[in-house]
């Protein structure tokens, strides 16, 4: 059963992760010039 508990602590820390980088300005830039340079090596 322990695992469980794990998997939903590790799940809310992803979401928690994902919302400050969606929240973040600096990380939606980054994130816009990530995808440009994953497109330009194609």
């Amino acid at each position: 059963m322990g695992y469980i508990a794990d998997t939903i602590y590790i799940f809310r820390e992803l979401m928690r992760l994902f919302f400050v980088v969606i929240t973040s300005p600096f990380a939606a830039v980054g994130s816009l010039l990530m995808l440009g340079s994953i497109g330009w090596q194609e």
